[in-house]
């Protein structure tokens, strides 16, 4: 799994890479958590994903930032079963 980071104007936009490597299809739980320079968590979103056999796809969560959290980290999880 793979993220970007965009942020700009209290918005950030987390693109995240998920790859299936398994023969199997389902859902995953998509979790992206957004973290200030201290580690303090400022955002955290999660959604329910469909993935096809060794599918990879590019998912985009907006999350709102705080206009003065300064550099922010991206981290995201992917949990099978979902919730």
């Amino acid at each position: 799994m793979s993220t970007a980071l965009e942020v700009s104007e209290g918005r950030a936009d987390a693109t995240v890479v998920v790859r299936n490597r398994g023969a199997g299809e389902g859902q995953i739980a998509l979790k992206v958590t957004l973290r200030d320079a201290s580690g303090k968590v400022v955002a955290r979103e999660a959604r329910t994903v469909e993935l096809g056999e060794r599918e990879t796809i590019e998912v985009t969560v907006e999350l709102t930032a705080p206009k003065d959290a300064g550099a922010l980290k991206v981290e995201a999880e992917a949990v099978y079963p979902p919730d």
